[in-house]
Formats: C-alpha cells, sequence, structure tokens
C-alpha cells in the first residue's frame, strides 16, 4: 500500500521530535500541527516498544495537546545515531541532476552523526 494511502487509511503515523519550549518530545506530526505524545522515552525506545506503545501513542495522538509545526522546533529523530548510512542515486531525477550514469548497483556511503 502507498504511504498515502496508508495513512489515509490511519495505518501510519509520522512520528517527530520536537521541543516547544520545555525539552524534547515525541509527537505525531498532523498536517501542519504536532500532537504530543504522553510516551517520555526515546524514539530508540519507542520504536523498540512500538507493538505495546503503539496505541498509547495513538490515543496521544487523538487527545494531546497540539502545536502549530511553526511554533516548534524540529529535532533529529535519533538524539546520538551511532551510524548512518545512505543510499546515494537511488532515484532518477537525483541521477539526472548529478549527471551521472545510473549505477549498477547501490551506491552505499556513510555521513557523520553531526549531520543530523
Amino acid at each position: 500500500m502507498a504511504r498515502d494511502a496508508a495513512e489515509a487509511a490511519g495505518e501510519c503515523m509520522k512520528l517527530a521530535l520536537f521541543d516547544s519550549g520545555s525539552g524534547p518530545r515525541i509527537g505525531v506530526v498532523s498536517g501542519d500541527t504536532i500532537i504530543a505524545s504522553s510516551f517520555t522515552g526515546s524514539m530508540i525506545d519507542l520504536i523498540a516498544r512500538w507493538d505495546e506503545m503503539k496505541a498509547v501513542v495513538e490515543q496521544s495522538a487523538a487527545k494531546g495537546e497540539t502545536y502549530p509545526l511553526s511554533s516548534v522546533r524540529l529535532l533529529a529523530p535519533v538524539a546520538r545515531p551511532g551510524k548512518i548510512f545512505a543510499i546515494g542515486l537511488n532515484y532518477a531525477d537525483h541521477i539526472a541532476e548529478s549527471k551521472m550514469e545510473t549505477p549498477a548497483n547501490q551506491v552505499w556511503f556513510t555521513k557523520a552523526a553531526t549531520s543530523v
């Protein structure tokens, strides 16, 4: 199922780490707003415990404190990533704008954790 269709069907949530002035919090992005979650752990904790915490996050999204995205500071979703791996030249427009040939194999590269 395409991401937009999954989101419209309520099967997809956009999670983000943000600061509204009182420290980092996890929230659910909905349109041009973010709804604070009651989950108090890190994004890694939430991912690790997703099966047990999904309902908690969904409940927060239904009735949590809402902020306009323009009023909060979005933060890196993982505060201290150990490693960042990326795939280059992974879509046609990027290949065309870089004036490179389509690679026969995936082009992997790493980024410094400070780049997030």
